[in-house]
């Protein structure tokens, strides 16, 4: 049995083309250089990531095995051009990771990876870590905060297959967690998120970024099971939760150069 539901969700991920935020617009090359693409080396599965040193990336869980070595682009914009000036890809092995200790696949919840890069990462114009939050920061509210979502997801569900070629973005604003608890299960460790303007991640957008773009601090991110839900708030990933475990697991793996604002 779940040999067969995997087998399901990989058609799933091999079937549905995965390009664009739902509802979002192309950013310009280099506005969002923390911004990494995954794409197990099968091809079967993709999704995003966020860079937050020259040798971490941290995504969400729900589209990742233990079992499949992943790409991860850095500086990228079209997600098939691999052809591009300032793009760089690396190869990370699958004992490279390291998914969160709780986390159960198919759960929405304690859905986070760290994913440790073979080979430091020189930071440029296009290349460029986001901030983690503070530990503790779990105590500041964020209700009302706009966020900004970005990604090669699925950019719209009707009408026919539109999809972009280019790395999209929308914005999302931050909910009471009470206000998702009326539609869906939630933890602590889940982000309450809104769209009045249905920029909302789709498939292919898993582990994509949800930051705060004027601190520059990675707030969420994107999770598969809430792919493309446009009438109701959505749950996601607080990355604050997970602050405290992220910076141990990166202190154990290798040495790292964090962004001069951590």
């Amino acid at each position: 049995m779940r040999l067969m539901f995997s087998i399901i969700l990989h058609r799933l991920a091999f079937t549905f083309p995965t390009e664009c935020i739902t509802n979002g617009v192309p950013v310009r090359p280099g506005t969002i250089p923390y911004q990494a693409g995954i794409r197990s080396v099968n091809r079967l599965y993709r999704g995003s990531g966020a860079l937050i040193s020259d040798r971490h990336v941290i995504t969400a869980a729900d589209f990742l095995t233990t079992k499949d070595d992943v790409e991860v682009f850095l500086g990228a914009y079209i997600f098939l051009d691999e052809l591009e000036p300032f793009r760089i890809t690396i190869i990370v092995p699958s004992k490279s990771i390291n998914m969160f200790n709780k986390y159960k696949p198919c759960a929405q919840f304690d859905n986070i990876a760290l994913l440790s890069l073979p080979v430091a990462v020189e930071f440029n114009q296009y290349i460029s870590p986001v901030s983690l939050p503070p530990i503790g920061d779990t105590n500041k509210r964020y209700d009302n905060h706009i966020l900004t979502v970005s990604g090669w997801g699925v950019r719209r569900l009707t009408g026919g297959q539109f999809y972009a070629k280019a790395l999209n973005a929308g914005t999302m604003v931050v909910k009471p967690l009470t206000q998702c608890a009326r539609f869906h299960f939630v933890k602590m460790g889940n982000i309450c998120l809104d769209s009045p303007n249905k920029t909302v991640p789709c498939f292919g957008d898993a582990g994509a970024p949800l930051v705060d773009t004027q601190a520059n601090v990675l707030v969420g991110l994107a999770t598969m099971q809430q792919a493309c839900f446009l009438k109701d708030t959505q749950v996601h990933i607080d990355v604050r939760e997970y602050s405290e475990w992220i910076r141990n697991e990166m202190a154990i793996n290798v040495p790292t150069n964090l962004s001069s604002s951590q």
